[in-house]
């Protein structure tokens, strides 16, 4: 649903968040925005967004897993997959 407009405003505060923290925070902050902003049922691709943007700005291969080069991205898609999973469980 849409929300209610105070909802409405904690979603995109919570967004906003995010996006700051993904510019200016450890990725440990980021990651614990999206957590919030997940919560609060934000949109998981803001989410998915967010880590590809972590991946291009700072992301770098990482040998032990082959290569792989979109660490960030891939985190926050599980946290979204995850978030996607519990809403299901909880609103069946």
């Amino acid at each position: 649903g849409s929300g209610s407009y105070p909802h409405t405003m904690t979603k995109l505060f919570l967004a906003l968040a995010f996006f700051v923290s993904v510019f200016s925070l450890p990725w440990w902050a980021s990651a614990a925005c999206a957590l919030l902003f997940l919560a609060e049922g934000g949109n998981v691709f803001v989410i998915i967004l967010g880590g590809f943007v972590l991946d291009e700005l700072f992301g770098a291969p990482v040998a032990a897993l082959g290569g792989f080069a979109f660490l960030y991205t891939f985190l926050f898609a599980l946290m979204g997959a995850v978030a996607l999973y519990l809403r299901s469980m909880l609103f069946e």
